[in-house]
């Protein structure tokens, strides 16, 4: 998912509310492994937008099969070179036995700003003999997600929440009162964090998000990896 696979502060700077911030260049930490290592056994990549924080095209081999939100996605892809590409058109796709369903999220807390930030997805992963999994993608919390929740009813749910902050903009996905927001939305699920300290306009830090999850006493229900860190479920 969203591969952005390059070496610490080779990428761009975002422009925050804040001047420190700025002089820094994401991401802001190396990558755990190899690329070869993370790349290893990979069948296909699942692009759910294509800002240089979830896609790093030098990468990725160009005959890997790239699965992405719609077609101005995969025209873009085209371009750089990758032709195994597949487009959730009807928003839903099978690949090998699995069910990978195209939901809606807004990449800004407000129509002003996710208009500015463009069209992105979250995803759905569903197989008979699997838990079901729910990747929100690059999203506030709205009215969009709890549709989502209520309509799939997942056992796990990534949300990227680093309270991300663009200057003259906004807040482009979720803080920590949205990760709760999650948490008592879907009371039997398990709430993965990520997206955390890895880009420079980033505003809320694992500590942060952990020490405000406890004082809602949902703490229990949601799991804060550390770079690298793996769950089996």
């Amino acid at each position: 998912m969203d591969p952005w696979l390059q070496d610490k502060g080779a990428s761009m700077v975002a422009t925050s509310p804040d001047d420190e911030k700025n002089k820094i260049a994401s991401p802001l930490v190396d990558l755990p492994c190899s690329v070869e290592e993370i790349l290893d056994g990979i069948d296909a990549c699942i692009a759910t937008h294509l800002h240089f924080d979830h896609f790093s095209e030098e990468y990725i081999p160009k005959e890997m099969v790239i699965i992405v939100q719609n077609k101005e996605d995969e025209e873009n892809l085209n371009k750089m070179g990758f032709l195994n590409t597949k487009v959730l058109e009807e928003n839903k796709i099978n690949f090998q036995g699995i069910s990978i369903i195209k939901t809606v999220g807004r990449h800004g807390e407000n129509e002003k700003v996710a208009a500015a930030m463009g069209t992105v997805c979250g995803i759905i992963f569903e197989h008979p003999s699997e838990k079901k999994l729910y990747i929100v993608g690059d999203s506030v919390w709205y009215e969009g997600i709890e549709k989502n929740l209520n309509k799939y009813k997942p056992d796990y749910v990534v949300v990227n929440c680093c309270d991300a902050r663009i200057e003259g903009l906004g807040r482009l996905i979720m803080n920590k009162e949205d990760v709760a927001s999650v948490c008592k939305a879907i009371p039997n699920a398990k709430i993965i964090a990520s997206h955390m300290e890895a880009v420079n306009h980033g505003f809320l830090s694992r500590k942060e998000l952990k020490n405000y999850l406890s004082e809602k006493n949902v703490m229990d229900r949601v799991l804060i990896p550390d770079d690298g860190e793996i769950y089996t479920f």
